[in-house]
């Protein structure tokens, strides 16, 4: 999109591409803006942030979903949709939600209650 006139009831949205139709004007009712991704640890954690390990400034996360830090095995803290570092685009997929949930409640009882 290059650019975006008109509102509340109706937009205009241009686009330039590389198909045949480029440039495009399209109508529209609702536009959403997804302007891109980047995870910040929430701020309620300040005060664990230099406890967490980090590979070039990411959060390392394990296969089950847990960060590596530097506080007892035992506990464990989990990150939940915020790792696509390292698990790829699949990770905020809201389709694997339960499949992720799944290995997260697996790592957590330390036994398999739940195939994934």
């Amino acid at each position: 999109m290059t650019a975006l006139e008109g509102g509340p009831d109706e937009w205009k949205l241009f686009t330039d591409s590389a198909g045949l139709d480029a440039p495009a004007a399209l109508a529209a009712d609702i536009v959403i803006l997804c302007t891109g991704y980047a995870y910040e640890l929430p701020e309620f954690m300040a005060s664990l942030a230099p406890r967490l390990r980090r590979t070039d400034g990411l959060l390392d996360v394990r296969d089950d979903f847990s960060l590596a830090w530097d506080g007892p095995s035992e506990n464990r803290i989990y990150l939940q949709n915020g790792a696509r570092h390292s698990w790829g685009v699949a990770d905020p997929n809201l389709s694997l939600l339960a499949w992720r949930s799944a290995v997260i409640l697996n790592s957590m009882l330390g036994e398999t209650r739940y195939t994934v």
